[in-house]
């Protein structure tokens, strides 16, 4: 179980998914931004799915077409290799949380932890999402309305998962002033 796990761990690790880019689809980015992508070309750049380039791209890229791109080859790396080994992973689990007298390999997991019981993580949860969800919700509705009104100036558009580290940013930096770069 082990030796697997550390193999799928290993797989998505090491991928080397990737999207193309000419520099001119790169808009939002600056150039000591650019300077931090792989140049392959004059002004193409092979953008990778490192969590430091993923991020950089989600945060600051305008174009969501390349944010879409780069979120799709981000979400499947490791993929279809890893579906196998994802299948053989829960079925040693089982196999080992039966083996040691566990209902399943949930309970066995959680059974160390300070909740101990998987009741008691389903309660949390259930308290915390009844606690959080109005707030989420009109945070929700106001980055919303403003990535409708100051950054795809649409009101019909539809905020896609792409856009969403793209919106956050704008948002921080357009009414607090917030820069992640320099922070």
């Amino acid at each position: 179980l082990s030796t697997i796990s550390r193999t799928f761990e290993l797989n998505i690790q090491n991928q080397k998914n990737h999207i193309i880019a000419k520099k001119e689809l790169l808009s939002g980015l600056k150039e000591e931004q650019l300077k931090r992508l792989e140049e392959i070309d004059k002004d193409t750049y092979k953008i990778g799915v490192d969590y430091p380039t993923y991020d950089l791209i989600m945060r600051y890229c305008s174009n969501a077409q390349i944010r879409k791109d780069l979120y799709i080859a981000f979400n499947s790396r490791a993929y279809p290799e890893n579906v196998s080994l994802l299948k053989e992973i829960r079925t040693l689990s089982s196999e080992y949380a039966e083996l040691v007298g566990s209902k399943n390999y949930a309970d066995l997991d959680i059974e160390l932890q300070m909740a101990k019981k998987v009741d008691n993580v389903e309660a949390f949860l259930l308290k915390t999402k009844e606690a959080t969800t109005g707030k989420a919700l009109q945070e929700k509705a106001l980055l919303t309305d403003f990535a409708k009104k100051h950054i795809f100036k649409n009101p019909e558009y539809v905020i896609h998962p792409w856009d969403i580290s793209y919106v956050y940013n704008f948002y921080e930096e357009s009414v607090f002033g917030i820069n992640a770069e320099k922070i």
